[in-house]
């Protein structure tokens, strides 16, 4: 009889049917509700407060089948026309284009190299929560305290004396005879000690771990290898007994000793198990967030494209914008900020724009502001990314989303303290089909952008700046 992991949000359901009992729900869920033969999860309350984002992609279930452990895919698809296949582009664009990823993304699925591979994704989340657990708790070894027993001189203080075990076995020991027999010089001591916390099955649970992963090339080369498992090797060796003997209980474990074992056992789980790679399989993420990322790339990818730029700045901890990248043209430069975060305090980028931007309203965070400056004139242009849910958009509706950059920015000559219009065009990228504008003297456009379909958005972004197709 199979088990079923059903996934539900306030859009969908989605579940699949597995042999047994999934053995670890991935950290980015939670349950919902369990029954005998189901268990159903959605997105996580801390997740689904901070953003009001669609959750799709592949969730590995590691679970058992007729003995072995196997990874089954739980498909959650993302709103139409995106698909599971869309997600696994946008998320090779961003990571190839050596981009930032989103933070309200998961960050998984990205291998060092950059490469997407659904197979290793839930491996790669296991290690680095390991990871951090094994040293945090290197950091403050737990240790037990124990009473040893030694024999001390009289005239030494320390310890405790045991009159009864002086008493059976201080002739064995050194002392003054007498004719009524031997004067003890010594006495038992029972003296208190806290030596480190050990417990068998944590260091055979790290040690399988760094035996499992010690050959992963997908970790980087040896050197790489070896610093990625060291606090897991140092783990083994404290937890270590020496002997063999019987652990504490886990219940009276520390609590940071427990959550190790937990998170290592998962983590055998997952590298122990065998599944087939999904050409269409994802990560876990949410969709809007990674589209506006996808969205922003596509411009850094447009405008390195053309034949008379030559990118020669790109910052991706830039304070204020997600990302900036800085291109030479003939007779100027192009600057492109993704996330970009303009307030009512004047500011030029870090110094990368000849002119200060400010906002006149709230803080406006266009996906994207790119900038054209020569000796004779300075543009900007708003491309900005929009979540619908339906399959087209009004001229109004896009009017109205669009209208807050073109009134609420603004820019200032150094030389001149009165401010002026800033946005020559703002673009609005969507999934849904966008209707041209009422008026041919609008300074906003619609554009429906959806990967791997052929798309005006560099089109309508170059001739805003006026530069040549």
């Amino acid at each position: 009889m199979n088990f079923r992991v059903r996934f539900q949000d306030r859009w969908r359901a989605q579940w699949v049917d597995l042999p047994g009992e999934p053995l670890i729900i991935p950290p980015e869920l939670r349950v919902i509700s369990r029954l005998p033969r189901e268990v159903v999860v959605g997105p996580s309350e801390a997740s689904d407060d901070k953003v009001a984002d669609v959750l799709a992609g592949s969730v590995p279930l590691v679970h058992l089948d007729k003995g072995a452990v196997r990874i089954a895919w739980l498909n959650v698809p993302p709103p139409a026309p995106l698909t599971l296949t869309s997600l696994r582009d946008m998320w090779d664009q961003v990571a190839r284009a050596g981009l930032p990823l989103p933070s309200s993304v998961p960050g998984r699925g990205r291998l060092p190299s950059g490469a997407l591979n659904a197979h290793d994704q839930l491996l790669l989340d296991h290690l680095d929560l390991a990871h951090r657990k094994a040293r945090q708790l290197l950091g403050s070894w737990p240790t037990e305290r124990t009473t040893n027993l030694r024999w001390q001189h009289l005239e030494l203080p320390g310890g405790r004396e045991d009159p009864r075990h002086t008493a059976l076995h201080a002739a064995r020991h050194q002392g003054i005879d007498t004719p009524r027999g031997k004067l003890p010089m010594v006495s038992a001591r029972r003296v208190g000690a806290q030596p480190p916390w050990r417990a068998q099955a944590l260091y055979r649970a790290a040690s399988d771990v760094v035996r499992l992963l010690a050959g992963a090339e997908w970790l980087g080369d040896t050197a790489a290898r070896q610093a990625i498992l060291h606090p897991l090797v140092n783990v083994a060796r404290m937890a270590s007994a020496g002997v063999p003997r019987p652990d504490p209980p886990l219940s009276s474990w520390p609590t940071a000793a427990r959550n190790l074992l937990h998170t290592l056992r998962a983590l055998t789980a997952t590298a122990s198990a065998s599944a087939e790679e999904q050409p269409a399989s994802a990560p876990l993420c949410y969709t809007w967030r990674l589209y506006e990322a996808w969205v922003a790339s596509e411009i850094l990818l447009g405008i390195d494209r053309r034949t008379d730029t030559r990118r020669d700045e790109l910052l991706t901890s830039a304070t204020g914008a997600e990302w900036i990248a800085r291109w030479e043209i003939p007779g100027g430069e192009l600057v492109a900020c993704a996330q970009l975060r303009v307030a009512g305090d004047p500011s030029n980028v870090g110094g990368r724009l000849r002119h200060s931007i400010r906002s006149l309203t709230s803080t406006l965070v266009p996906d994207v502001g790119v900038f054209l400056m020569t000796d004779h004139e300075q543009r900007m242009v708003v491309v900005d990314a929009k979540r619908r849910s339906a399959l087209t958009m009004r001229a109004d509706d896009v009017a109205e989303a669009s209208s807050k950059y073109v009134w609420g920015l603004r820019v200032s000559p150094p030389s001149d303290g009165a401010p002026r219009l800033a946005v020559d065009r703002v673009v609005l990228a969507s999934t849904a089909q966008t209707p041209e504008m009422y008026s041919d003297h609008s300074r906003i456009e619609g554009s429906t952008v959806v990967p791997g379909r052929k798309s005006d958005l560099m089109g309508r972004v170059n001739r805003a700046l006026g530069l040549a197709q």
